[in-house]
């Protein structure tokens, strides 16, 4: 017979977590209290607070060990080595055990029912691969990015994320790790870690549906000084084209593994070719010099002989896709430089017959 000890015991015995937030933390004593204190707040209890310190010199290890002696659900490893954001995101992947997870990033902010009303949708799509919300933005910009339901098989999926307007911040997620997948990583090999979240999106986007959740629940800071995309901007164009071939490489390997036929493969590495090069033209633009004399100089893949058939995508997809083309013809006919003029390459007519 069961004591009332034994049945109190039961009662009171913390549940095991199914939520992981994962907050990767690097120089960031001025703001990181704040990032935990939101994480703590969240009306979702059953959560796990993993911190990764990216081997900072000042006082981001002090101030979350010591919000950790608060609250038991916080625990906080210090990096011997420098990682990068890449790498330190890694290391908080290989550490989740639950069913659930997000990324969090240490000057970033979130609303207590993040994690409730993110779990909420996502629960309510057994296939989805994660759900996500509007993304308010503050500091250097003051705008929304909305979120947007990724549905469909996965070359309607894989499609809309080179091709749609605006995307949001799936980065920020709550993803379910069996869907996913235990092995998914960040791209290490960029210089800086340059747009390492785009393959691992996008083999996301390859496994299941991205859920959009239209509340304003998470908070980002724009362009701060010191902060990652800062340093990014000084980057040389030679370590630009060599982190968007390396990105790009891991990115035909997710297509080439996906669940496509040979005519829904094709269209989706035309999506990459109109999502990448007019991105690669305006940095361009900003140098004021070409670095490049064709696409393919970015990668072979990009080498195309002639534009492939899309006219099987639904109609969304398929306006989106002309609004990138006409975004491309207008870049073609902007950027000349001074000294020398370089031809952009046409939208490729379609084929014969398609």
């Amino acid at each position: 017979m069961t004591s009332i000890a034994e049945r109190l015991t039961r009662l009171w015995r913390p549940r095991r977590p199914d939520v992981t937030i994962c907050l990767s933390a690097y120089e960031s004593e001025a703001f990181v209290a704040k990032a935990v204190a939101c994480a703590t707040a969240q009306t979702h209890r059953n959560i796990r607070i993993l911190i990764s310190i990216d081997r900072s010199s000042d006082r981001t290890a002090e101030i979350c060990e010591a919000l950790a002696r608060t609250d038991r659900r916080i625990e906080v490893v210090h990096q011997r080595e420098h990682l990068g954001w890449a790498g330190n995101a890694n290391y908080l992947l290989s550490r989740v055990d639950t069913e659930y997870f997000f990324f969090y990033f240490h000057d970033d902010l979130i609303e207590p029912h993040y994690a409730a009303v993110l779990l909420a949708a996502i629960r309510r799509h057994p296939q989805a691969a994660l759900a996500y919300c509007d993304m308010d933005h503050f500091g250097g910009s003051t705008h929304t990015s909305k979120a947007l339901d990724f549905d469909g098989p996965a070359a309607h999926r894989l499609m809309t994320f080179f091709v749609t307007p605006d995307r949001g911040s799936p980065l920020r997620g709550l993803t379910r790790r069996d869907v996913v997948g235990a092995s998914l990583r960040m791209q290490q090999n960029a210089v800086g870690g340059l747009w390492a979240n785009e393959p691992y999106l996008l083999e996301m986007a390859a496994a299941g549906g991205f859920v959009a959740v239209p509340r304003k629940l998470y908070h980002r800071w724009d362009d701060r000084p010191g902060g990652l995309t800062d340093g990014w901007k000084g980057m040389s164009p030679e370590d630009v084209v060599a982190s968007y071939r390396t990105n790009m490489t891991t990115e035909l390997e997710i297509i080439g593994a996906a669940a496509l036929t040979a005519r829904e493969r094709e269209a989706v590495i035309y999506g990459l070719y109109l999502n990448r090069v007019p991105r690669y033209w305006r940095m361009e633009a900003g140098l004021g010099r070409a670095t490049v004399s064709a696409p393919a100089d970015i990668h072979p893949t990009f080498a195309f002989a002639a534009r492939p058939n899309t006219n099987f995508f639904p109609p969304r997809i398929q306006g989106w896709i002309a609004d990138r083309e006409d975004d491309m013809r207008q870049l073609g006919a902007q950027y000349a430089f001074e000294g020398e003029v370089v031809p952009r390459p046409a939208v490729m007519p379609l084929r014969d017959g398609d």
